[in-house]
């Protein structure tokens, strides 16, 4: 038995390491598969934030996820000649500009009219047509205004254009659409004096070749058609018909809803419950799973916006329950770091967790006392969970911005689209006053939280103003970013652990900036940043040798 043992312990000792290393190499391989797919998503949401120029007046209008990036259209506007033009734009993934093509020609302009709704499905997954108007300079159809459809590849070259010239004595203008299975349905209002169209629906085929028309309210001049939303067994299309003024509220709104068949045959018409108040147009309507509908909408009530969702009965259009976000105080001297009750919806889409995520801008308090009173307009988004309760909102204004003594600077997200990790890319427009009056095209993706960049945390309320300096990377070899509370004047200065001044430098009107300590050594240093109304703030940062 000894002997036997001899030969077999040293055997199972050997068998038991054999084993315990394949388990560390299988673990190891665990880990690096981890790591590797950690990475492989971090790549994939990548944040980025930048502004996009293409023409004198430029602003964002409808994004939508295409061949591993983002197709956009940009409305433009050339101050020297007065002529309006529409670009579209194809950017990767990382927010890179991959090419972009002009619609316009010598012979008329195209203009989107409208936000969001401009991109259809074309014949198939490699192209799309973009609808708008089409104003024509030179021949029999001069001066007139007339539904156009584009067909662009991914590549961007123009394959066909589609005027719908048969429509001239009506000139209707596009508002929106969709396509359903082999028709595309087009929300329009009325262009021309001689017309008794107030609205209508173009039917056209998958081709862009006119079906027929749907009237909507003839003469009706307060009639306003916004938007027109497929829900799967007809479509909806949202307006605002203008009511009397009176002494609390002007321009007082209804806004009606109107379910029709795809046949054009109204199935009910509706006007959203709400209180005395008047009401900016809805921006969309989402099929619950209960068969009902989801409005989205803005409640407009003295000197309060408020986001204002609601349920409507499929059957009879009838408002079911609706809910109002964040508060209703008129803006005072003393409210302005917590107040919250200007927020305008642009956007409002379903998100793939059963939640919902919306767009627009709002007012906050930005700039000390500059032109356009104490508040300053900047874009925002805002997360609702599956029971439409609140999980954050997030504002955002882009790295320079500012407004002059003359005009104030406006900032706004008018779509998004989702990526399968969850993060959103939002598109819209910045008026800016760097130096000079320009608009620019604004666009940014961030996580599902929300965040440009990592470290940023949300709670669950209402409104998260950022509080405290965001300092990254840090540690760092040679730059680091700081991301102000606020816009404004900042004096930044940096002191090593004997309480040296080592750097020292003014910021103007700006939320993030980068600075450069390459030329410090490597050690623990402390950045004081200073803005003009006294706010201080101290955080330690750590340089390390290269």
């Amino acid at each position: 038995m000894n002997l036997l043992n001899t030969f077999v312990e040293p055997l199972q000792n050997r068998m038991v390491a054999i084993i315990s290393h394949a388990r560390v190499l299988m673990y190891q391989s665990i880990l690096i598969l981890i790591l590797l797919l950690t990475m492989a998503s971090r790549s994939q949401s990548q944040q980025f934030q930048f502004l996009y120029n293409c023409g004198d007046i430029n602003r964002g209008v409808a994004i939508e996820s295409m061949d591993g990036g983002y197709l956009t259209t940009h409305r433009t506007y050339n101050s020297y000649n007065g002529q309006t033009n529409s670009v579209i734009a194809k950017f990767d993934t990382e927010g890179n500009l991959q090419w972009n093509t002009f619609l316009s020609d010598s012979e008329g302009e195209f203009t989107f009219l409208r936000n969001n709704i401009n991109i259809l499905p074309g014949y198939n997954e490699t192209n799309k047509w973009f609808i708008g108007g089409y104003r024509f300079f030179t021949g029999p159809f001069s001066g007139k205004y007339l539904p156009c459809f584009r067909r662009v590849s991914y590549y961007s070259q123009t394959l066909e254009e589609v005027i719908l010239t048969e429509l001239y004595d009506q000139e209707p203008i596009p508002i929106g659409g969709f396509r359903n299975g082999v028709n595309m349905y087009i929300l329009c209002t009325n262009n021309s004096p001689n017309s008794s169209l107030d609205a209508t629906v173009l039917k056209c085929d998958l081709f862009g070749q006119f079906i027929e028309q749907y009237l909507l309210s003839p003469d009706d001049d307060n009639y306003r058609p916004w938007c027109i939303v497929d829900v799967g067994e007809g479509f909806l299309v949202g307006a605002r018909r203008n009511q009397e003024s009176n002494s609390n509220f002007t321009d007082l709104t209804e806004q009606h809803v109107t379910k029709l068949n795809y046949d054009g045959e109204v199935q009910w018409t509706s006007v959203l419950s709400s209180p005395l108040a008047s009401a900016i147009s809805p921006v969309n309507f989402i099929p619950l799973n209960n068969g009902n509908y989801l409005f989205a909408n803005t409640f407009h009530n003295a000197n309060c916006k408020r986001p204002w969702i609601g349920e409507l009965n499929s059957e009879t259009g009838d408002t079911l329950w609706t809910k109002l976000y964040f508060d209703s105080v008129p803006t005072t001297e003393t409210n302005l770091d917590e107040f919250n009750s200007i927020n305008e919806l642009l956007g409002f889409k379903r998100i793939s967790d059963g939640g919902f995520i919306g767009v627009g801008m709002c007012e906050v308090d930005v700039f000390d006392g500059l032109y356009d009173g104490p508040l300053d307009n900047a874009a925002f988004m805002m997360k609702l969970d599956a029971e439409y309760n609140l999980l954050w909102k997030r504002v955002y204004i882009p790295e320079g911005y500012s407004e002059s003594s003359f005009w104030g600077a406006h900032c706004w997200f008018n779509d998004f689209v989702e990526e399968t990790d969850g993060s959103i890319v939002a598109l819209g427009g910045v008026n800016m006053f760097t130096s000079y009056p320009i608009t620019d095209s604004y666009m940014i993706r961030v996580d599902s939280l929300g965040c440009l960049v990592s470290g940023c945390t949300v709670g669950v309320k209402e409104y998260e103003p950022k509080q405290d300096l965001l300092i990254y990377p840090n540690p760092t070899e040679a730059t680091t970013t700081i991301e102000f509370p606020s816009a404004g004047k900042w004096d930044v200065e940096v002191y090593d652990l004997k309480g040296t001044l080592v750097y020292q430098r003014q910021f103007n009107y700006s939320l993030k900036q980068q600075i450069d300590i390459t030329f410090l050594p490597s050690g623990i240093y402390t950045i004081h940043c200073t803005q003009a109304n006294k706010k201080h703030f101290v955080q330690k940062i750590v340089k390390m040798g290269e």
